[in-house]
């Protein structure tokens, strides 16, 4: 993982979703730090407890793409999608889950 990516961590005792980005990589502990979009810490990991995490899929890594790209791929979205995706420039970005 880089820094900069996002997960999102699934909380299997109460089926709640938080997505977090990782801001930093102890070059000490090899800890990774978590931020919600505010900033603010969501959690520390080892890389050890966070494969294990996304072995079980209670954390899973979220791909970065374009909104008007995510739109093209749902069907039954409407042709003039990309042809206007592709006269305004770089669109909004919204995360989705690799599948």
């Amino acid at each position: 993982m880089k820094v900069g990516m996002w997960v999102e961590f699934n909380n299997t005792d109460n089926g709640s979703k938080e997505r977090a980005k990782l801001s930093w990589i102890s070059p000490i502990t090899g800890k990774y730090l978590f931020v919600n979009r505010k900033g603010l810490k969501v959690a520390d990991k080892t890389v050890f407890a966070l494969a294990t995490e996304m072995r079980r899929g209670s954390t899973i890594v979220l791909e970065e793409v374009p909104l008007f790209d995510r739109a093209r791929r749902h069907r039954g979205a409407p042709e003039g999608i990309a042809s206007c995706a592709g006269r305004h420039g770089r669109a909004d970005r919204t995360l989705v889950a690799f599948p």
